[in-house]
């Protein structure tokens, strides 16, 4: 998507809404959660390669790891009933497990 919108390097370092939304990011986001610095976020993009790279990173970070902090998944996964991770025959049902003699 990135390349369809900027074909070149230049169409990135003009566009001023990328240059808003990343000082935006710098100056409210991080400085308001008591950063002093841009915690190591860039003060401005000039290539496709740095906004791909970023954009993946905020996307990750709204979306799938959000979702893991904030829902148990590990307590809920961890019991292998809920997610077994290699399951060869189907579960057992009454009938199958009636026919069980114990010898």
């Amino acid at each position: 998507m990135v390349n369809l919108a900027y074909p070149t390097n230049e169409d990135i370092k003009e566009d001023i809404e990328i240059e808003n939304f990343i000082r935006e990011i710098v100056d409210e986001g991080f400085r308001y959660r008591g950063f002093a610095d841009s915690a190591g976020f860039p003060r401005s993009i000039s290539n496709k390669e740095t906004l791909i790279e970023y954009l993946t990173a905020i996307i990750f970070n709204i979306s799938v790891f959000r979702a893991a902090v904030n829902f148990d998944t590990f307590t809920y996964y961890s019991y292998t009933p809920n997610a077994p991770s290699c399951l060869k025959l189907p579960l057992p049902n009454k009938t199958r497990l009636s026919l069980w003699t114990g010898s």
